[in-house]
């Protein structure tokens, strides 16, 4: 089914961007049984949630609306992350946020709640390239120092 579902995704794609839609997209499809023969439907139902992306959305406008982001959210228990953003920033080295060059990798939620400064169970990250290939580069190698 690669050929016609990356025909209907390349055709939604097109139509959310010529939209102005910045974030998540899902497209469900079916297949069923024809009495023997399979069939698809690529396009039965789209889930672009705009109030899912608006912080993300707004964030990338505030801070320059150029290149390309993508705004991710990790379970925080899978994540070794140090006890500060300066130490985070550290770690991330030349890949931190540079508001200059407004790139780079930003965290956008607390690394700690309460005053017992306990883990929020969530880490939402925020990754600003250049352009849509440093994106993904930049994600894979969060993970590959923070994941536990």
């Amino acid at each position: 089914w690669r050929s016609p579902m990356e025909e209907a995704v390349s055709a939604v794609a097109q139509r959310l961007a010529e939209a102005g839609y910045f974030g998540p997209a899902c497209i469900d499809s079916f297949v069923w049984n024809d009495n023997g023969n399979h069939r698809l439907r690529p396009r039965v139902d789209l889930n672009a949630r705009r109030e899912m992306s608006a912080g993300a959305s707004t964030l990338w406008r505030r801070l320059g609306g150029r290149g390309a982001a993508y705004w991710r959210f990790y379970t925080r228990r899978k994540l070794l992350l140090p006890d500060t953003y300066r130490e985070l920033e550290a770690v991330l080295g030349a890949e931190a946020y540079d508001a200059g060059g407004r790139s780079g990798v930003l965290l956008t939620a607390p690394l700690w709640l309460g005053p017992r400064r306990r883990p929020a169970a969530k880490a939402a990250v925020f990754f600003l390239g250049r352009d849509r290939a440093e994106v993904p580069d930049l994600d894979r190698r969060f993970r590959r120092r923070f994941e536990k």
